[in-house]
């Protein structure tokens, strides 16, 4: 349920709504929940620069290459701007910058997560990390097999043309867009913001209904994805509060500050309760089964023992919990008389 009332008209899929000058929200249909990706149109004076480009998938692909050929008869495409390396954010990225000659936009950290992901050595890991967890055998080949899916939701990656880091400045028509960068989410996930006009290009770093996934991932088992993302949360507060915020899923809104707030806030209520719960020492699978109760096989589940993990890895950096490895299975426990400082 929308927590923010919505401000534009919903565009139909592969249709746009002007949501400032020059600035036009598209939407495409996702197989999976949420259901859709919100995607944005920049207008230039010579051009159209694309903000994210959809799962490499019929449902995606068609009504957005459409789309694209309906504004060449006006001005070309001049640029794709990617805010992350996830399948519904880069999938068709390599796909329009071989069709139509465009440099492709994105954060070094985001691109070689996507050259990793779809990398032989990455599933090599990969179930070595869920063994870790407590997961059982059977699930992980579920996993794998969602993994290989996964993995056809890119098109060929595209050729690196374009690295873009935190204060770089992007001018695009008489408009300028300063980069924003953070992790928690993904390595090096892009936001851009228009002081002039207000405007926040959030991805998936800001969202109004619903919460982005911040997991651990088999590549790195003893990261500290959450903290990165706690600080990018509280960084972004610098921002005024009042700016209209362009999220990729649900609906443009404002008051960042009130909905910065509340991301933050559920997660240190996990973190409360995952101290309550591990009075006994506990593999991370069996935590996240009580704290995601109603994750399901597959996808749904790789999601729940990531964030998990993402909750125990952080408390574990504060010296609030202790880690004991037993036959290859992480199990965490809590040290009594200890707190966890906001």
């Amino acid at each position: 349920m929308e927590r923010y009332p919505e401000l534009f008209p919903t565009p139909k899929p592969g249709d746009w709504q002007s949501v400032a000058t020059g600035v036009y929200w598209v939407q495409l249909s996702l197989p999976f929940s949420p259901g859709h990706i919100n995607l944005y149109l920049l207008e230039d004076s010579d051009g159209w620069w694309l903000v994210d480009t959809g799962l490499h998938h019929p449902d995606c692909l068609r009504p957005l290459l459409t789309l694209i050929d309906s504004l060449l008869g006006e001005k070309p495409l001049k640029a794709v701007i990617v805010t992350h390396h996830h399948p519904d954010h880069l999938g068709n990225a390599g796909l329009i910058q071989a069709c139509y000659g465009v440099p492709v936009h994105i954060v070094q950290a985001e691109y070689e997560a996507a050259v990793s992901l779809l990398a032989g050595s990455y599933m090599e890991c990969f179930s070595e990390f869920y063994r870790s967890t407590g997961l059982g055998a059977g699930d992980i080949d579920l996993l794998l097999q969602t993994m290989y899916q996964v993995r056809q939701l890119y098109s060929p990656l595209p050729h690196l043309t374009r690295e873009i880091d935190t204060g770089d400045v992007l001018v695009i028509g008489d408009r300028e867009w300063k980069a924003l960068v953070t992790s928690g989410h993904s390595p090096g996930h892009l936001c851009l913001f228009s002081e002039k006009d207000g405007l926040l290009i959030s991805g998936d770093q800001v969202l109004p209904a619903i919460h982005s996934n911040v997991s651990v991932l088999p590549g790195d088992p003893h990261g500290n994805p959450l903290e990165e993302w706690l600080v990018g949360l509280e960084g972004l507060k610098a921002l005024p509060a009042d700016v209209l915020v362009l999220p990729s899923h649900n609906h443009p809104f404002r008051q960042l500050h009130d909905r910065l707030d509340q991301l933050i806030e559920r997660h240190h209520i996990t973190l409360d309760r995952v101290i309550e719960l591990l009075d006994i020492p506990l593999d991370v699978v069996s935590l996240s089964e009580q704290l995601y109760p109603n994750a399901l096989k597959g996808f749904d589940q790789s999601l729940a023992v990531g964030q998990t993990l993402a909750h125990l890895n952080y408390l574990k950096s504060m010296t609030v919990l202790d880690e004991t490895l037993i036959k290859g299975v992480r199990y965490f426990s809590f040290i009594p008389n200890h707190t966890v400082c906001d």
